[in-house]
């Protein structure tokens, strides 16, 4: 004959309620991500951009932007960084070419030369100054996502 087995508990109740809580006390405590609502994006590659620039080709993608760690560095172009001055890093797009930003999010824009490579982010198309950051209202969020448009290049 099977009986019902009664389970008992048989600790401190201050315990049971610890141990039925603590999933929830810890998650609470968890630090979230800056961006957890942001979309997952892959990797931007060489092959993606394919080299073949022109005026009017357009990109879209996450920009992030970079400040102090980098103001008065030295670019990849050679130029000194000010984090005051509107400029850009792109991967492959020529120094010298100018682009125009357009923040998907809040509908702002900014014209900038690219005199940097980078970022060196996974998921990242490009890195703008915190002056242009500013223009773009992206300061707070971080990370954006961007349509890049080409309108001039080098020896045009």
């Amino acid at each position: 004959m099977m009986g019902s087995a009664k389970l008992r508990w048989r600790g401190s109740p201050f315990l049971l309620l610890f141990c039925l809580s603590a999933p929830l006390l810890l998650d609470s405590c968890a630090s979230k991500p800056r961006l957890s609502d942001a979309p997952e994006y892959r990797r931007i590659s060489k092959k993606d951009v394919k080299d073949d620039f022109y005026v009017g080709k357009t990109w879209i993608g996450v920009a992030s932007y970079y400040g102090k760690e980098h103001h008065g560095k030295r670019t990849a172009s050679g130029a000194v960084f000010d984090m005051n001055k509107l400029s850009s890093a792109h991967r492959y797009i020529p120094f010298g070419a100018k682009i125009r930003v357009f923040n998907l999010k809040n509908r702002k824009s900014v014209e900038l030369v690219v005199n940097d490579r980078g970022p060196w982010v996974d998921g990242r198309i490009l890195d703008v100054s915190l002056a242009a950051a500013k223009e773009l209202d992206m300061v707070r969020d971080g990370l954006v996502e961007v349509q890049i448009t080409i309108l001039t290049l080098p020896n045009e």
